[in-house]
């Protein structure tokens, strides 16, 4: 085989690059949901958000992805209070980043804001408002979980049990100038509570 043939080859089994994806809810972007768009994504790509409400869930099944606001705009992920903003419960890695989002209106069980098993995101300048549970966590609730969290918002969230703001269970948790305002709980722990480890 000549070497220029081998050389294509090569190029033709590489991985490709990294891709960004856009979402927009005015339809000017490929995709109009953040779902959409990590249907279609891989781990490694980013997804972009212009500003808006996304009414939605965040799953991103097991892929490791730059999930972010476009610069300066304001994106909300609201729960409208039937259903978690965040749902990581499949091997996510600290590869797996939320930036600039604010989440609210969140609700579940556990983790009004975010549920987090067994999984390691991180997430940075990112706002929890307004999300309960009737259990546990009610901005973040972290089971099994490595998560980060740098310069993060937790306001007016409350739990029923433990962590109005956040309940860790058996998980390692690093806060880095994260603020805690008005979070409340039925149990302990009003902004955070820990078990095992946090």
């Amino acid at each position: 085989m000549k070497p220029h043939s081998l050389l294509i080859l090569a190029l033709l089994a590489s991985p490709g690059a990294a891709d960004t994806l856009f979402v927009a809810q005015d339809g000017s972007e490929e995709y109009t949901t953040i779902s959409d768009a990590i249907a279609e994504a891989s781990s490694g790509d980013t997804i972009t958000i212009y500003a808006g409400t996304y009414a939605e869930t965040i799953d991103p099944g097991g892929l490791d992805l730059t999930i972010q606001a476009y610069s300066g705009d304001d994106v909300v992920i609201d729960g409208e209070a039937t259903r978690r903003c965040v749902e990581c419960d499949s091997g996510e890695t600290s590869a797996m980043t939320f930036s600039e989002l604010t989440f609210e209106n969140g609700y579940g069980n556990d983790g009004g804001g975010a549920r987090l098993y067994q999984s390691s995101p991180v997430f940075s300048h990112c706002t929890f408002r307004n999300c309960s549970v009737d259990d546990d966590g009610g901005g973040v609730w972290c089971n099994d979980s490595t998560a980060s969290f740098t310069n993060c918002t937790f306001k007016d969230c409350e739990s029923l049990d433990d962590g109005g703001g956040l309940c860790g269970q058996e998980s390692g948790v690093s806060l880095t100038d994260c603020s805690f305002e008005d979070c409340r709980a039925g149990g302990s722990g009003g902004a955070v509570y820990g078990w095992g480890t946090l």
